[in-house]
């Protein structure tokens, strides 16, 4: 029988935002709020000053309980 399983993770504590560098947008595309990238950052104002909670350790332990 086949099993399926499907993870969906949070956010995780990693230095991944922290170190992204977000480039304002092109002035010909800023202009534009209905381009599809403007929308997208839209979404997520402010993203690199957001805190994570999740603990990497414990996702990769979780996954290699569930493999097992």
């Amino acid at each position: 029988m086949l099993q399926l399983v499907i993870l969906e993770p949070g956010l995780f504590r990693t230095s991944a935002v922290a170190n992204c560098i977000i480039e304002p947008p092109l002035p010909a595309y800023a202009s534009n709020p209905s381009l599809p990238t403007m929308k997208y950052r839209a979404l997520y104002p402010g993203i690199e000053m957001t805190h994570f909670d999740g603990d990497p350790k414990k996702f990769a332990d979780l996954v290699c309980r569930l493999v097992g």
